[in-house]
């Protein structure tokens, strides 16, 4: 069994020392990649703990309540967008500003532009996708280093860092031992009240804890109950 340490993931390491993990946040799913993101866009996964072989799906995701509400909202992608493969609604969006490449988010951030959700996709690691950085193996995790630096530096350095909460995690475990076992989970279905394993999780602002590590039990929805 082997680990990171530090000086491999310096990023991580900073984040860690200036700010908040969460040593008990947990995927919603003892399972697959795609019903975790649903839980973290829409509250449930679609009823099955498996990938779908094309993953497209009917749930309602938590921007539609943003958008009866009439909060602003923008999702930055590198490659697949997780938000139109979950909610029909905006897969059949072909044009909207909501939708930006992430190339473009620092000047966003750095001219006063970030939304008040923003939500940014990394470069999914899919068969053998050049350029990727997601963490996901065997991408460098290098290349996921700098997208999480790349980041930070934007919103730190923006004029609304001082409103921003910065929320760094997981859809799932990929598959790494875990000593510790996931716990019962409240969901309206039998099938899914237990938790998948810990992820790891940065809160970034300058409104937490310097050095701290939460102790409290989160999941994905935590996500869609701060938002909203």
């Amino acid at each position: 069994m082997g680990y990171y340490n530090a000086s491999d993931l310096p990023t991580y390491d900073h984040l860690a020392r200036e700010f908040t993990v969460c040593d008990r946040w947990f995927a919603c799913v003892p399972g697959q990649t795609w019903p975790n993101r649903l839980y973290s866009l829409s509250g449930k996964a679609a009823g099955s703990r498996n990938n779908r072989l094309v993953p497209t799906y009917t749930n309602k995701s938590f921007v539609r309540h943003l958008e009866k509400q009439g909060v602003s909202w923008r999702w930055y992608v590198h490659d697949y967008n997780t938000l139109r493969l979950c909610d029909r609604k905006y897969g059949l969006m072909l044009r909207s500003a909501h939708f930006r490449w992430f190339k473009e988010f620092a000047a966003h951030v750095s001219r006063g532009e970030l939304d008040p959700v923003t939500w940014i996709d990394p470069n999914f690691y899919i068969g053998k996708s050049a350029n990727t950085n997601d963490d996901h193996p065997p991408a460098d995790i290098r290349d996921g280093q700098r997208l999480a630096r790349a980041v930070y530096e934007a919103v730190s350095s923006g004029p609304k860092w001082n409103k921003t909460l910065l929320v760094l995690t997981y859809d799932e475990h990929g598959g790494f031992f875990d000593h510790v076992p996931p716990p019962a989970a409240e969901d309206d279905s039998r099938e899914f009240r237990r938790y998948g394993c810990r992820v790891p999780t940065f809160v970034v602002s300058p409104w937490v804890e310097r050095g701290e590590a939460s102790h409290v039990v989160y999941d994905h929805t935590s996500i869609i109950k701060t938002i909203l």
